[in-house]
Formats: C-alpha cells, sequence, structure tokens
C-alpha cells in the first residue's frame, strides 16, 4: 500500500475583478490570488481494488466532495483501477471564500498523481483541475499567482517576501452563486493590469446580500493594514502587514473587537499543497485536573487547526464501562471512530460515558498498570496515524512526551465546582466541589503517573478567563509552532 500525507493551502483573493458574464454562465474574471499557512490535512492510502473513499471531517458536507471528484477523474485519465482511501482533516473554514474544496481537490490530484503512474504532464492535470472548479487549477501551483479567464488561466507572480495576513472568519456565510447573480455589470471592458490589491468587485454584493458584514469590512479599514479587502465571494476577510508585530496587534484589536469571528495568522506559501515527510504529525498535548476546561479547548483547538481531538478520558470511561459489563480487560478492544466517537467493542458508547457513577471509576482504573500500559500504547498509536490534539491529565509527561505543544490548564477547585454544577445542572455544589478535591487529591497522589504539568508546559490559569479567552491563548501557542515549522524559524 502507498500512502501520502499532504497540507492543503488556502487562498485569499488578493484583488477581484469580473470583466464581465461569458456565454457558458460563468464570468471573466482578473484576480491577484496569494496561498496561505491555513491549511487542511489530507492522509492518502493506495491499494489493489476499485473502491474510492473520502473522510471529511466536515459532518455538514452538503455536495459531493471535490477530493472524491478530483479521484475519480484522476484514475479516468489514467486508464488505473485502485483502491483510495483519503482522510481529510478541515482547518479552513467551508464557504468563506477561502477556497478549501478547491484546495483538497488539487492536492488529490497531485498527489495521486505521483502515486499512480504514469504521471500526467501538467497541462492533463491543469485540464482536470479546470473540469473540477474554477479555483481548482490556482492551487496546483499556489503561491503568488495572476488569475484569469473563469480561473483556468494561472500565471506566477513574484514573491512579496515578509507578508503577514489577519484573516477574520466570521460566523455567516455567503451563498457563492446568489453573490455572483447579484452582481451588476458596469461598462466591462478587459484590462491588461491587474486590479488594485484589496479590490473586490463582489463585495458590495456580498454586503447587500449579508449587511452584516458591513462591520467586519469597516473593522478591517480601520486596522492600519498595508492593504485588506474581502476574499472571492466572501464571508472572509484579510488585512495585509509587512511586520510581524502590527499583525500580531492588529489580530488581538480585531479579536477582541468582532464577536464571533474566528482570527488566523497567516503567512504565504510558495505552493498549493505540500507532502509531509513520514512522522511529522503535529501532536498538541493538553493536561489539568478535572474540570478545568480540557475538552472544550481540545476541540476548538482541533477544529481551527485540522486536528483529531483524543479525550482520553474517555478511553478510561470505556473500560470502567466494559468492566461493569463484566468483561475482562483482554476482553476490551477500544478504538476511536473518524468523527471522534468511542468505540467499546464496536459499538458506539460515547453517550453512556458521563456519568457520576463512571467518573469515579474511571479514577480507580487510571492507576491500574494492565490498564494503563494497555491505554498508553492505544494513545501513541493514535498520535502516529495523524495530526492530533489529545487532552488527560499525563498526555505531556507519560503518553506524549514529545509533544509539539504541551498545555496545563489550571483552576482552582471552587471555580471548576462551579462549572461542573452548571455543566450538570447540580442542585448541590458543596457535593460537587468535594467530589473535585477528592478526585485532585487521587489523580495528583497516585503511585502512576500522577497529575503533575510537564517540565516544558505552557501552564494557562483559567479562573479569571472566558473560554474564549482560554482557547485564544491556546491557539497561539500553537500558531507559533506552526510558524516556526513551515518558515524554518
Amino acid at each position: 500500500m502507498l500512502t501520502a500525507n499532504v497540507l492543503a493551502f488556502a487562498k485569499l483573493n488578493l484583488s477581484l475583478a469580473i470583466l464581465g458574464r461569458r456565454p457558458d454562465g460563468y464570468h471573466d474574471l482578473d484576480s491577484i490570488v496569494q496561498t496561505i499557512d491555513l491549511a487542511d490535512r489530507l492522509c492518502f492510502e493506495v491499494g489493489d481494488g476499485d473502491d474510492i473513499r473520502v473522510e471529511n471531517s466536515l459532518r455538514d458536507l452538503r455536495v459531493p466532495d471535490l477530493a472524491h471528484t478530483a479521484a475519480v477523474l484522476l484514475l479516468n485519465a489514467k486508464g488505473a483501477r485502485r483502491a483510495i482511501r483519503i482522510s481529510i482533516r478541515k482547518a479552513i473554514p467551508a464557504g468563506a471564500g477561502l477556497g478549501g474544496g478547491s484546495s483538497d481537490a488539487a492536492a488529490t490530484l497531485r498527489t495521486l498523481d505521483r502515486l499512480i503512474a504514469p504521471r500526467l504532464g501538467e497541462d492533463d492535470l491543469v485540464g482536470l483541475a479546470a473540469r473540477i472548479g474554477s479555483d481548482v487549477p490556482l492551487f496546483l501551483r499556489g503561491g503568488r499567482v495572476r488569475m484569469t479567464g473563469r480561473g483556468e488561466t494561472v500565471q506566477p507572480l513574484p514573491e512579496v517576501a515578509g507578508e503577514h495576513f489577519v484573516v477574520v472568519v466570521p460566523e455567516v456565510r455567503c451563498p457563492t452563486a446568489e453573490v455572483y447573480a447579484t452582481w451588476a455589470p458596469p461598462q466591462a471592458r478587459a484590462r491588461s493590469s491587474a486590479p488594485a490589491l484589496g479590490r473586490n468587485d463582489l463585495l458590495a454584493p456580498a454586503l447587500t446580500i449579508r449587511p452584516e458584514l458591513r462591520p467586519i469590512a469597516d473593522a478591517i479599514a480601520r486596522c492600519g493594514a498595508h492593504y485588506g479587502g474581502m476574499s472571492g465571494s466572501g464571508s472572509a476577510f484579510y488585512a495585509a502587514f509587512l511586520d510581524a508585530g502590527r499583525a500580531a496587534a492588529a489580530a488581538a484589536d480585531l479579536q477582541s473587537g468582532l464577536s464571533g469571528c474566528d482570527i488566523h495568522l497567516c503567512r504565504a506559501t510558495a505552493d498549493g499543497s505540500r507532502e509531509r515527510a513520514r512522522g511529522t504529525f503535529m501532536k498538541i498535548a493538553i493536561d489539568g485536573p478535572a474540570a478545568s476546561g480540557k475538552t472544550s479547548v481540545g476541540r476548538a483547538l482541533a477544529r481551527q487547526f485540522g486536528c483529531r481531538f483524543i479525550e482520553t478520558g474517555n478511553m478510561y470511561r470505556a473500560v470502567a464501562l466494559g468492566e461493569a459489563r463484566g468483561l475482562s480487560l483482554q476482553g476490551i478492544a477500544l478504538d476511536v471512530s473518524p468523527d471522534e466517537r468511542m468505540l467499546l467493542n464496536g459499538e458506539d458508547v460515547t453517550d453512556l460515558l458521563h456519568t457520576p457513577d463512571l467518573d469515579q471509576a474511571s479514577s480507580r482504573v487510571a492507576v491500574r498498570a494492565d490498564v494503563r500500559d494497555k491505554l498508553v500504547s492505544l494513545q501513541r498509536a493514535l498520535a502516529e496515524r495523524s495530526d492530533v490534539v489529545m487532552e488527560g491529565r499525563d498526555i505531556g509527561t507519560v503518553v506524549l512526551p514529545n509533544a509539539d505543544v504541551k498545555i496545563f490548564l489550571r483552576a482552582s477547585s471552587d471555580v471548576r465546582a462551579q462549572r461542573r454544577a452548571a455543566e450538570r445542572g447540580d442542585q448541590d455544589p458543596d457535593a460537587t466541589l468535594a467530589e473535585l478535591r477528592a478526585r485532585d487529591t487521587r489523580d495528583s497522589t497516585r503511585a502512576v503517573a500522577p497529575l503533575n504539568p510537564a517540565e516544558d508546559a505552557t501552564i494557562i490559569d483559567t479562573d479569571q478567563k472566558t473560554l474564549p479567552q482560554v482557547i485564544s491563548a491556546a491557539a497561539d501557542l500553537v500558531k507559533e509552532h506552526l510558524s516556526k515549522r513551515w518558515h524554518g524559524v
């Protein structure tokens, strides 16, 4: 079996002019585009057979996955039959004008062309890409390009060194077809020079359809950027800076001033996708006591950075559940499904695991050497298959001592008791506080892997922070790591 792990990068339309409608229903475009290091993560497996399967972490996918379309077209062009499995962990927000689906399709074409003989010529790949979608050809080249026609003509442009982008992604999405349909053509005429950076002829139609985007457009205009605007048909906006410090300050200001928006601090890439060497999966470890926010923070980071989320506490709860059902430890087989459900001997038991009894039982089984040996081996194996955010009590110290990012969430027992009581709707907060203190004592004094922060972990005290503030602080640590990895800092 042949395998590959690939980063598929997002794009920003740094300018977008519409020259007119075409007889085929598309529009003639003239756009300067830059790929950026916000990336989906794709894992490919190719073997004998003729079945194509795509697993996408985007749960509300409403149209056929473009990666599947790309795989079918490529096999047909080669006259080949193969069994192909593609696992996609999304980090590029869908429906925001950042080209995530198109980038995944281009990465699929490029990767499968390398894995399956005979190799196609570049013109053949571009032809297949154009059949999938107007944005797909640009991702075969990546970097800074000028895109014309309906998108199939791509001309490389010189790199702009040291450019940093603050990308703002609101909760609202813009329907691409409706935005284009709302565009009112001026006296259209062809241009020989590219439109000015920051110009987007689809901004006015997007604001007509989604007037709630106006505050974002205004904030981008005021943030002191070198230039800025909306990407594609929306709804994402960007601001470009030539200084990293000013970009970071602007990102912080936009985060505090715009509610309900995700903020990404990005840099330009020189390619549309990048294969990753074996063994380079990112590992993020989150530790902390019960009710410190590990699960909420971990899920948010996994969603933002396209990682698989592993809640190790559920594994210990599943063991406790299995033994309560009369199973021996040897008779318990655990796995985590692609959509992060806990499987006990093939049964989805996720919804059965969060009860006070299993909370207590899991703490007891977690000190057993036989249970820990079994589960630590499983947890390490999962971390070798994909990028992971793994949360627990000894991830950074025992399970993943070489994790790329280690975070320890700290909160007082009183604050954690308030959170847990609110989460459960408890009528007796004093009992919840007593339960947490007893759990803390067991976890911190147990002989095997007691609860302690790793020496190289970053400690985030959450007592005086809201959940969005904690997530933002943790995300900044991951972004710092990615910047160093991708740009050789």
